[in-house]
C-alpha cells in the first residue's frame, strides 16, 4: 500500500546536539520538498553537451540547492560568543535567498541538513 509522504514543515536538530539538553539545541526549521522542487535539484546534478548527459557528483552543490528550498529557519543557533543568530532571506529577481553569510555559518552542516530536507 503506497503512504503519502508528508507534506509542509518539520523540526530537525543535528546528530551532534541530540544528546545536548533541550534548551542546548539548535533547532532547524525544514521543509519537504514539492515536486518542482526536487526536479530542480535534479537538473543541478545533470550537465548535457546536447547529444549526451552526464551525471555529475557535486554534493555540496546539491546540498546546497536542498537548503536554498527546504530551510524555513532555525532557533538557538549562537555565534562563538553566545549571541543569537537570526535567520533571514531576501527576494533577488523573485525569488527567496539565503544570504551567503548565513550559509557559510552552517556549512559544517550543509550535507546532513540537506540530506534531512530530501529524505
Amino acid at each position: 500500500m503506497a503512504i503519502a509522504p508528508i507534506v509542509g514543515m518539520f523540526d530537525y536538530v543535528l546528530k551532534q546536539d541530540r544528546d545536548l539538553p533541550r534548551e542546548q539545541q539548535t533547532v532547524f526549521t525544514l521543509k519537504v520538498l514539492t515536486l518542482r522542487e526536487r526536479e530542480e535539484i535534479a537538473r543541478h546534478s545533470l550537465k548535457s553537451d546536447g547529444d549526451s548527459v552526464e551525471v555529475i557528483s557535486d554534493p555540496i552543490g546539491i546540498a546546497r540547492k536542498c537548503l536554498t528550498f527546504g530551510l524555513i529557519g532555525w532557533n538557538n543557533f549562537r555565534d562563538s560568543k553566545g549571541e543569537l543568530i537570526e535567520f533571514r532571506v531576501v527576494d533577488e529577481n523573485k525569488r527567496r535567498v539565503i544570504p551567503e553569510q548565513l550559509l557559510d555559518l552552517i556549512a559544517p552542516w550543509v550535507i546532513e541538513l540537506g540530506n534531512a530536507i530530501s529524505e
